[in-house]
């Protein structure tokens, strides 16, 4: 339940591998000392922020459009995971049929200016007051270190006044609902892999999360690529769809995690069963010496 004891057993050779989640920090040091083998495979684990659109200091869409131009999604990765996370510029991760960075493609680099101009087209007096929503354990330790990181690039804009407020997760999942933040932070492991599962539940009539968002066109590219047994046509869809969400910004993401285990020196097999699938195959893991 503590990502603290599971890094000292590791390292004490207690347990013979450690696998989701030790912190950034702890993989950063334990890799540095040489004493485990820390082993990164390519991973789909999502992390985003979402807007609760029933609230109305996001109800207009250059608001959401703002905070999408100024989020620094480097430093995020930096400062808040020591660099153990990748940027993500899609709600679809990198590798999958169809996937386009379409929010980099639309937004570019953090630009307070272009940020500025959109609120000022719009009308929109500033600085905007947003909540931000975290929960502290259930994403692990590092989750508040991104929301107050987050806080600090909106806010250093000048253009918002953001505040950060957290909660376990249980009544987490009840207060984002009922819109006690404009601006919530989840994760997501696929179910399968495929680009659809990071598209149907997230921006279908508001998605599992019930943030109020809907479209009609998406609506109907969702049932088009669902349906669709051309796979340059469905890539086409898949497309289109995130370009839809990068203009719409019912969610902003942020990153893509690794799959990452540690692993005593007597391990074998580790390495082979990191990959997007996040299944842990135990079939191909064996030890060597006593």
């Amino acid at each position: 339940s503590d990502p603290a004891p599971l890094r000292t057993d590791i390292e004490s050779g207690q347990v013979d591998i450690a696998w989701r989640t030790l912190s950034p920090t702890d993989l950063n040091s334990l890799e540095e000392s040489g004493e485990v083998e820390v082993l990164r495979g390519q991973g789909s684990e999502f992390r985003y922020w979402v807007f609760q659109l029933g609230n109305q200091a996001v109800a207009d869409k250059a608001v959401r459009q703002a905070v999408a131009q100024l989020i620094d999604r480097e430093a995020i990765a930096q400062n808040a995971y020591d660099g153990t996370v990748e940027p993500a510029y899609s709600i679809v991760p990198p590798g999958f049929g169809g996937q386009k960075d379409s929010f980099q493609e639309k937004y570019g680099e953090p630009d307070v200016d272009a940020a500025k101009a959109l609120l000022d087209d719009a009308g929109v007096k500033t600085p905007v007051k947003l909540t931000l929503g975290y929960t502290p354990t259930h994403y692990g330790p590092n989750a508040v270190d991104e929301a107050n990181e987050l806080a600090d690039q909106l806010n250093s804009s000048g253009l918002f006044e953001a505040t950060v407020q957290d909660a376990e997760w249980e009544e987490y999942q009840t207060l984002y609902k009922e819109g006690a933040y404009d601006l919530f932070i989840l994760g997501w492991y696929p179910d399968f892999l495929d680009a659809d599962n990071y598209l149907t539940p997230f921006i279908r009539d508001g998605g599992f999360y019930a943030n109020g968002y809907s479209n009609d066109e998406v609506n109907t590219l969702l049932d088009q690529e669902l349906g669709e047994t051309d796979q340059a046509a469905r890539e086409e869809q898949i497309g289109q769809l995130q370009d839809i969400v990068a203009e719409d910004v019912p969610l902003v993401p942020s990153w893509n995690g690794q799959n990452v285990a540690v692993a005593t020196s007597a391990m074998e097999g580790v390495e082979e069963t990191l990959d997007p699938t996040y299944i842990f195959r135990f079939w191909m893991i064996s030890k060597n010496g006593d």
